[in-house]
């Protein structure tokens, strides 16, 4: 959603951005530092606050920049991307803040259970998008 945003002709010049480039890849190191983090110590209750803090940080990162796309992609193929991916970023979060529920005491077969209903639910909202993409791309082809 930043590439998207950064890059299209509407968005505004270097000097006006409030935050500098340079700072929002800083912030994307440490999402992938928060990932590698994740993947080699494994589980556990640290684990699990990192993770959930992290998917819970980049999910609002993509929100907030699939809102201001939002002016500048209006009734374009971009726009119809960014409405389908919006679902996909906050379940995402939630994916991540559902490991939480082992500090809290739930068993892990619900934990596990709520793990796999937001993952079909991504998978659902990603393919709704594949199709609508695809009919977009398809009335293109066929106007000419």
């Amino acid at each position: 959603m930043r590439e998207l945003y950064y890059n299209s002709a509407l968005a505004p010049l270097e000097s006006e951005q409030r935050i500098r480039l340079s700072r929002l890849r800083r912030i994307e190191l440490a999402f992938v530092v928060e990932l590698l983090i994740v993947l080699f110590i494994g589980r556990g209750s640290v684990v699990a606050l990192i993770k959930g803090g992290g998917s819970l940080a980049f999910a609002t990162y993509g929100v907030v920049f699939c809102e201001r796309l939002e002016s500048l992609t209006q009734g374009t193929s971009v726009d119809t991307l960014r409405r389908h991916l919006l679902p996909v970023l906050v379940c995402s979060g939630l994916l991540g803040l559902a490991d939480l529920g082992i500090l809290l005491g739930v068993e892990s077969l619900v934990i596990r259970s709520v793990e796999s209903v937001f993952v079909v639910t991504i998978g659902a909202f990603l393919l709704t998008a594949t199709i609508r993409l695809q009919q977009n791309v398809s009335g293109l082809s066929g106007a000419r």
